[in-house]
């Protein structure tokens, strides 16, 4: 059944052609609430001309990227659009449609459906060309990313020292335009780092899989531990600042641009958010995990594969645990130099918000996130009254929040609605299981982190605001960055949406503690306070005990 939308305004929705899947799964990290209406203009579709750069431009796998080809925004609602990546997927050696499928959606193949030949692309290009540009994109994208965080360091030490209001409307309008381009150029790096450790991460835990003869707990364990992980050094540069070993102004400098929603420019990071920032730090410095956890598992792993393998064989297998995890961690940190180009771009914006509400032309400076850079450019050279648009898109920004969008959605303009079966059948695949009709004692995931743990569910909403105590197990919508301090204060970790290489499955095998992702329904099903066992193996979530009581 479709979503009812029809008290919203469609204005900015960016509408396919043609019905086709999207998912909010690979979104969540990076957007997990909708957005507003200039994030949207400034940074989300500047990020999506990045990606058509990447695929196109540096890999030669498209020939028109097209505009909103793989991302798209509905009612604010950040998706991916699932088959453009899947038809570049068959492209890429060791890599395929199917594994994007299982990845975005975690659903499997139809045992019983023809086997469906290997897409191609409408100009495919030889494989050894091909492979020629993947190694000179694997060559620069990471001294790219060195490169783009040294300059938006710099940037933003600048900036938030800057008295903005020494600067003029010209100069303001001149940040604005030079944003575009610099967020399109600086996304293709990420994007890079997703593509080139995508099919590695699929081929190497493939191979790893045939050497478990166990409980199936190896894999993730030999993923675990690497560190090197930058929202996991910002938790210990945060225990450092909680025993006195360092200052909160060195923490700021280095960390402060990170922080919840952190690529939307009306949300506030950690930089601005002294309160809560303040509460992180006593956090941090009362956790009841040890950080060493992960790295102890993944020892452990080795010494087991050491004893049932040859010599040779576990040299190689030590080879591509080691490439692989330099892949992820380019890919998890690569986002840290886009966040500090949003967070400097934040300040221009603020300064904007500032100048409109002084002069009557907004109710208050953050209705300026409501705008669109034309109507900014508008509102300070030539006064341009914007209440009524603000009062419209706050109304539909509101509203959207309040949607229950599934993990995956099937989407034209007008509709949004879940993908039907016969549409997964259609694609060689198993149709999810129906949603209960009641709420069950027993879900099931994606288990990424291995552990038994049994605990007090505590669902939570809000990172900054939450309270643990020790072996409670943490139950959250979505996780991004910022909720990685609270990894250390609890026994498990259950997430209703992402896949194996989302931000909470990294963090949660690094540091050894269990968890099971893409449950979906988690936070609804689950009642705070109740006594559950979550398996990070088997990726069962099951209720132990009904809660009695609830701390909030």
């Amino acid at each position: 059944m479709a979503i009812d939308t029809s008290d919203l305004d469609d204005e900015l929705c960016t509408w396919p052609g043609t019905r086709s899947l999207w998912t909010r799964g690979n979104a969540v990290d990076q957007w997990p609430h909708p957005v507003t209406p200039l994030t949207q203009d400034l940074v989300l579709a500047n990020q999506e001309r990045g990606i058509g750069v990447a695929f196109d431009q540096e890999l030669g796998l498209l020939d028109d990227p097209g505009p909103w080809s793989f991302a798209g925004c509905f009612y604010g609602w950040t998706c991916v659009a699932v088959e453009p990546v899947a038809r570049m997927a068959d492209a890429i050696p060791g890599f395929s449609a199917a594994a994007v499928y299982e990845q975005y959606f975690s659903v499997e193949r139809d045992p019983a459906a023809p086997e469906v030949p290997r897409r191609k692309l409408v100009n495919p290009l030889p494989l050894i060309p091909l492979g020629a540009r993947f190694a000179r994109a694997s060559r620069s994208f990471p001294r790219r990313i060195a490169r783009y965080r040294d300059e938006g360091a710099r940037q933003l030490r600048a900036d938030r020292t800057r008295d903005w209001s020494d600067e003029t409307d010209g100069a303001l309008l001149e940040r604005l335009d030079a944003a575009p381009p610099r967020i399109t150029a600086w996304r293709v790096p990420l994007v890079l780092s997703n593509v080139i450790a995508a099919p590695q991460f699929e081929k190497v835990t493939a191979q790893l899989r045939t050497l478990d003869d166990g409980d199936g707990s190896l894999v993730p364990r030999l993923l675990g531990g690497a560190g090197g992980y930058e929202v996991g050094d910002a938790t210990a540069a945060l225990a450092d600042v909680a025993a006195g070993r360092s200052s909160l102004e060195a923490f700021v400098d280095r960390y402060g641009h990170r922080g919840i929603n952190e690529y939307e420019l009306a949300a506030t990071p950690w930089a601005d958010d002294h309160d809560g920032l303040a509460r992180l730090v006593d956090r941090v410095g009362t956790r009841s995990q040890p950080a060493g956890r992960g790295a102890q598992a993944r020892a452990e792993a080795l010494d087991e594969l050491r004893a049932r393998t040859s010599r040779s064989r576990y040299r190689r297998v030590i080879a591509k645990l080691g490439r692989l995890d330099e892949q992820m961690r380019l890919r998890e940190n690569a986002k840290s130099h886009e966040v500090m180009l949003v967070a400097s771009l934040r300040y221009v914006v603020r300064e904007v918000g500032r100048r409109l509400a002084d002069r009557g032309l907004a109710d208050a400076p953050d209705d300026v996130f409501f705008l669109r850079p034309p109507e900014l450019r508008t509102g300070l050279e030539r006064g341009l009254d914007l209440h009524d648009v603000v009062t419209r898109r706050r109304r539909t920004h509101e509203t959207a929040a309040t949607l229950d969008l599934p993990l995956m959605l099937e989407v034209e303009r007008g509709h949004l609605g879940p993908i039907p079966p016969e549409r997964f059948t259609a694609l060689g695949l198993l149709p999810p299981a129906p949603e209960p009709t009641e709420v069950q004692r027993e879900l099931h995931g994606l288990g990424v982190a291995p552990g038994v743990v049994r605990g007090r569910a505590r669902i939570v909403s809000d990172p900054h605001i939450a309270e643990f105590e020790a072996g409670d197990i943490l139950v959250a919508r979505s996780t991004d960055p910022a909720w990685t301090p609270l990894f250390l204060h609890v026994g498990a970790v259950v997430i209703d949406l992402g896949g194996p290489m989302s931000h909470g499955a990294i963090i949660a095998r690094d540091l050894g503690i269990p968890c099971v992702i893409n449950v979906k329904r988690g936070t609804t099903d689950l009642q705070d306070g109740a006594t559950i066992e979550v398996d990070g193996v088997s990726g069962t979530v099951r209720v132990v005990d009904a809660a009695t009581s609830s701390t909030g």
